[in-house]
């Protein structure tokens, strides 16, 4: 079922490290955001490789909306562009 509006998704550029924090604030906010991430492989514990998971696009947020985006976007510190 569709609801007949198509979202509009935005690449955010962010502070290192902060793709989950902003992904949290702009879902708190009422958008729809993701941050891509991939499993990977990490330290060897008691004889086993630990699998983390890890962001596929270091630095960058996607954003879907059906409106401009531009104001939230401005008061969230943590994006830079």
């Amino acid at each position: 079922m569709t609801t007949g509006t198509e979202l509009a998704w935005f690449a955010l550029r962010t502070l290192p490290m902060r793709e989950h924090m902003v992904r949290k604030h702009l879902i708190y906010r009422g958008f729809k955001a993701f941050a891509k991430t991939e499993k990977k492989f990490g330290r060897w514990t008691n004889g086993k490789r630990k699998e983390r998971e890890a962001v596929a696009a270091p630095g960058y947020v996607f954003i879907g909306t059906t409106g401009n985006p531009w104001m939230e976007v401005h008061r969230c510190h943590m994006i830079r562009s």
